[in-house]
């Protein structure tokens, strides 16, 4: 009788010692997973310097735009316009990114333009930059839009013609 209950107690710990020892490789091999898998890049509302494709990519698979301000530093209507720009960047930070770069490239470099979440690219040097009209047209492309851009469909009178 002695021997088969130490025979049970050994067979029951080995039992209970195998189970621990899957658990512990299960749980290794998940925090091995975890820390292999790339961790989410955060790119800040408005960037002093110039995106990479990568970069670039990432926010616009969030369905965000990316706008472009790329002007010569003594340019004092370029950075009135970078100001605008900064401005509309901040009120909607989670739906834009501004890239703003300052460079010493002569005249005619500049380049002012919003790429939206679709691939669609407007050229902003010839629009007025106000915050309503960037409005308007970040709204045209974005495919996740602001609430502002949703209350506009509400604000246009209906045709009761």
């Amino acid at each position: 009788m002695e021997k088969q209950r130490l025979g049970a107690i050994i067979i029951g710990l080995i039992m209970l010692f195998s189970v621990a020892g899957f658990a512990s490789v299960g749980l290794r091999f998940t925090g091995d997973a975890v820390q292999d898998q790339p961790q989410e890049q955060t790119i800040p509302t408005t960037v002093d310097r110039f995106l990479t494709g990568q970069e670039i990519s990432l926010i616009l698979r969030q369905g965000r735009a990316v706008i472009e301000s790329v002007y010569n530093k003594n340019c004092q209507e370029c950075k009135q316009k970078d100001g605008e720009l900064r401005f509309f960047a901040t009120r909607f930070g989670g739906f834009v990114i501004l890239e703003s770069v300052e460079t010493e490239y002569g005249e005619g470099w500049e380049r002012f333009q919003i790429i939206g979440s679709n691939g669609e690219i407007k050229d902003l040097k010839e629009e007025e930059i106000s915050q309503e009209n960037l409005l308007n047209l970040s709204c045209d492309l974005l495919v996740v839009k602001p609430r502002e851009c949703l209350l506009k469909i509400y604000e246009q009178p209906l045709n009761t013609s």
